[in-house]
């Protein structure tokens, strides 16, 4: 364990070495314990609505899937298993939640790498993206709760793609923030597969009716905020994209980590509440690392498939026909199935530290989870009732301040980080399973014959606008998109028979030229031969 005067030690201030501490000391170690209890139990557990018959269609799915596939290289990559690790490792201890499920459909959202890449890649994230992650789940700015960080990843990936969906989602629900508590009502108002306006504008729209009667919006509003200010819409979302999109799933990239972390360091300077650079956090948390984590390191594979099994048994309890929101149904929360195959587990629970509304520990439960009377819907509304208001510079609030955190208590970290650390781009999406069955996630009405653990098929253009009826902006979006590369073929055509003459041009100028050289030899040879 490295004591206060190492070299690594002193790089770091005595604030943010003592924050790092006591959020290790507040989060025990990774243990079979600790892993059981977000991903469940190796054995089933057969129960009213999973029975043997299920658990067999399950395992049998399973077995055929390209998921299995990807799944089955851990362990086998050498170095390129480190970022994934990591990512598992901080999500398990601080978090307390499992990637292939907190990055899946189940909380509507989906990577979908930058470029096309093999098979395997479409599963894992890229190295990039794996690094970005571990570096943002860990940053103290969450409190330990994966929704706050789950909902700013949303905010950055549906303002990117410029997405009027209505994805059912409210954000930061259990932040006392004005501004967001405005953006949620008009949210949750919202009748219908689309929104008057993007989230960002609604957003904006929000905060300056805050700021207009005197009261400053809270700093998660100040940080989605600042990620509208520096992330930029794509001008074309892939046809990957828009397949997720149709499927009420959110598709998010490296961009859109890269966006956050930019966030937040721009706001680490002036905002108490986040404190620190993401950069310096992750540092700091690398320091303060202590014997090696055997068990992710031995069994990640394992816990991969079980988790991945998890998100599919998951899925298909509760998987039923879905349409758009409608007033009777609760939005954003999934919901802890009685038809689980495995005990108890905290896949949906918020971070146990985190009180509930009586005031008592939110555990893990077996039932359902308490619906969240906030994201009910209150009746049809349209655009004409939401809050308007002109658009106005953004306030900065000032809630706690990171860089006083609690006394540490004495004790050094015992971590589960591995100092070693290689970057590249091998692995992304996790395309596993189909979304979730609630409000706002249409199925597609195709079925899987081979993958039917596979998340919603990526269909082309083409297909989806005609199995999924794709609204009046998207249909003009793709023909813009099909007139613009109808004008770049011309456009290579054009400069392709341009190249053409001039090698031709070029060729008959070196033709005439070897000519002339080969007349001017024969001169000089002639006369030579009169010398």
């Amino acid at each position: 364990m490295e004591t206060d005067d190492t070299p690594a030690r002193a790089d770091f201030s005595e604030e943010l070495w003592a924050l790092v501490c006591s959020i290790y000391e507040e989060n025990e170690k990774i243990s079979l314990e600790t892993v059981e209890g977000i991903i469940g139990d190796a054995e089933p557990v057969i129960r009213d609505r999973w029975d043997q018959q299920s658990e067999d269609q399950m395992q049998a799915q399973w077995q055929t899937s390209l998921r299995k596939e990807s799944s089955d290289v851990i362990g086998t990559r050498g170095n390129n298993d480190f970022h994934y690790r990591y990512l598992w490792r901080f999500c398990l201890r601080f978090l307390h939640q499992a990637p292939p499920i907190m990055l899946s459909p189940l909380n509507r959202l989906q990577f979908v790498p930058k470029r096309n890449r093999l098979l395997i890649t479409s599963h894992l994230f890229t190295l990039d993206a794996c690094l970005d992650l571990t570096q943002l789940v860990i940053h103290p700015i969450w409190e330990q709760n994966y929704r706050r960080f789950i909902d700013t990843l949303h905010y950055a990936a549906t303002y990117r793609v410029g997405a009027l969906r209505n994805f059912d989602w409210t954000f930061f629900d259990e932040d006392c923030c004005p501004a967001l508590q405005i953006l949620n009502d008009n949210l949750t108002a919202v009748e219908g597969p689309q929104l008057p306006h993007t989230v960002h504008e609604l957003h904006v729209d929000a905060r300056n009716a805050v700021v207009a009667r005197g009261e400053t919006p809270g700093v998660f509003s100040d940080l989605v905020c600042r990620i509208g200010e520096l992330a930029t819409v794509a001008r074309f979302p892939s046809a990957s994209e828009r397949a997720q999109l149709t499927n009420g799933v959110v598709p998010f990239n490296g961009s859109d980590l890269e966006v956050m972390k930019k966030a937040i360091d721009s706001l680490a300077p002036t905002e108490p509440k986040i404190g620190y650079p993401v950069k310096a956090v992750y540092d700091a948390f690398k320091a303060a690392k202590g014997t090696a984590d055997v068990l992710l390191r031995e069994r990640l594979r394992e816990f991969d498939e079980r988790a991945c099994k998890q998100f599919s048994e998951t899925q298909e309890v509760t998987s039923q026909p879905a349409s758009v929101p409608n007033s009777g149904r609760v939005a954003r929360r999934p919901r802890n199935h009685q038809g689980s195959r495995y005990a108890p587990y905290s896949l949906f629970s918020r971070h146990p530290s985190r009180t509930g509304p009586s005031g008592g520990i939110c555990r893990p439960q077996d039932s359902s989870i308490a619906s969240d009377q906030r994201s009910m819907r209150q009746g049809h509304t349209t655009a004409s009732n939401l809050v308007p208001a002109p658009h106005q510079a953004p306030g900065i609030p000032v809630s706690r301040d990171l860089r006083r955190p609690q006394q540490h208590r004495g004790v050094s970290p015992a971590s589960d980080v591995d100092g070693s650390v290689v970057t590249d781009e091998s692995a992304s999406a996790h395309d596993v399973f189909s979304p979730p069955d609630n409000d706002a996630t249409p199925q597609s009405p195709d079925p899987v014959e081979r993958d039917s653990l596979a998340q919603p098929q990526v269909q082309t253009p083409g297909v989806v606008t005609s199995s999924q009826g794709l609204a009046t902006d998207e249909v003009s979006q793709l023909r813009q998109e099909n007139a613009q590369l109808s004008q770049e073929i011309s456009n290579f055509k054009t400069e392709q028979a341009q190249l053409i003459n001039d090698l031709k041009a070029r060729l008959e100028t070196r033709e005439t030229e070897t000519l002339k050289v080969s007349e001017r030899l024969a001169k000089l040879e002639a006369e030579l031969r009169n010398i």
